[in-house]
């Protein structure tokens, strides 16, 4: 564990700049069509709204900083900034994975459907509480309680899971499925 905690940021670093690779190379391939790697950009996107208000505004400088980090980080900040947006395409498409091995249909992300919204919001959820948990418990970064636009949900290594991120991911999760499907619908592919 202790290996973790001292090389967090460059594993960090290293799997979500991996990501584009990995699925180009699956795109390629033939592993996954063309409308998926599309959507990882698309989940690129996504991120790239909320991790840069949060990276810029919690510059070492910054009058009222979002996050702080808890270990000095190894790289420029925009450097992490653009790796956890490519973090967040990745956590978007593994939300389609997770659609695909619950929703047994032929029509699955062709039409809304309850169940596939469901596993989308639940999906970014757990996927944003364990990458808060992560972060707090590999000394990576904490979110600063006290707004009251961030009210905190619980302590953790004495440092605040805070409720700004959920609301994100759940946000988030929504529209990218609604985006999803709409683009379906138009392409009908």
């Amino acid at each position: 564990m202790e290996f973790l905690r001292t090389h967090f940021f460059w594993i960090d670093l290293v799997i979500g700049f991996s990501f584009p690779a990995f699925f180009y190379f699956l795109y390629k391939t033939g592993n996954i069509e063309r409308w998926v790697w599309t959507f990882f950009w698309v989940g690129v996107g996504f991120g790239l709204l909320w991790e840069i208000p949060i990276f810029l505004l919690s510059t070492e400088n910054a009058t009222y900083p979002i996050i702080r980090y808890l270990q000095p980080l190894p790289v420029h900040y925009l450097i992490v900034m653009v790796c956890h947006a490519l973090w967040d395409g990745g956590l978007f498409l593994m939300g389609i994975g997770l659609v695909f091995v619950f929703v047994f249909s032929p029509s699955a992300l062709r039409r809304f459907s309850w169940k596939e919204l469901a596993i989308f919001v639940v999906w970014g959820q757990l996927s944003a509480l364990s990458v808060e948990l992560l972060g707090i418990f590999n000394d990576g970064w904490a979110y600063i309680p006290g707004y009251w636009w961030n009210p905190t949900l619980f302590q953790v290594k004495q440092q605040s899971l805070t409720l700004f991120i959920l609301f994100v991911w759940f946000a988030a999760s929504i529209l990218y499925y609604l985006i999803l499907i709409r683009f379906h619908q138009k392409k009908r592919i």
